[in-house]
């Protein structure tokens, strides 16, 4: 099904090079069915989590997390308590899960090319477009996740995940398969991931 979907775009794309806004047809229809068959998508997508983890910790130098950066961290902290409150249990121990999302940040710089300071960023963001406190370490990875492999910013692949999961209402779980979704259509099809979800969102 949305093997097949692909398999068509892609005829389509290579029977005219220029008709990017026929081919994005077929990448909303594509979309439609992720959200509609994640079971069928997430097995299929599993081929392309290796671009991914492709970025790791011996590409990359450790980074020290002391001194400036620890103050630069803790100030743009500060904007992901701002935009996430705990809910349900968790909301008993606000203070205790704000300090594991933060460790979780730290941890995720010394995996990445991005500082902690910037993955708090991501995670602000993340707030104000919704997204919940408990999934929120899982969409910052993501986002510096397609920041390596695409050509978008942060903020930009930020937006452009959240518009796209709001339009196929998909979970926030799958928001993994989604930009697995993207990075695999942008390595498919002569236009930047960017230009792909300008023209679908269209």
């Amino acid at each position: 099904m949305a093997k097949d979907a692909s398999i068509k775009v892609m005829l389509e794309f290579q029977a005219n090079n220029a008709s990017l806004s026929k081919a994005t047809k077929g990448i909303a229809n594509e979309l439609s069915t992720l959200q509609r068959k994640t079971a069928t998508v997430a097995s299929s997508m599993t081929s392309f989590v290796p671009a991914f983890a492709a970025v790791g910790a011996a590409a990359f130098s450790a980074f020290s997390f002391a001194g400036r950066a620890a103050v630069q961290f803790q100030d743009s902290f500060a904007g992901v308590r701002k935009t996430l409150n705990f809910s349900g249990t968790a909301a008993k121990n606000q203070e205790e899960n704000f300090r594991a999302l933060a460790d979780s940040l730290v941890d995720i710089s010394r995996t990445t090319p991005m500082a902690a300071n910037e993955l708090a960023r991501i995670g602000e963001i993340g707030g104000q477009l919704g997204i919940s406190a408990g999934a929120i370490t899982k969409f910052t990875k993501t986002i510096s996740q397609l920041t390596v492999a695409t050509t978008m910013s942060a903020e930009e692949a930020s937006f452009a995940l959240s518009r796209l999961a709001a339009i196929t209402r998909l979970p926030e779980r799958n928001l993994g398969n989604l930009a697995s979704v993207l990075v695999r259509l942008g390595n498919e099809f002569a236009a930047t991931e960017g230009e792909i979800v300008n023209t679908a969102m269209k």
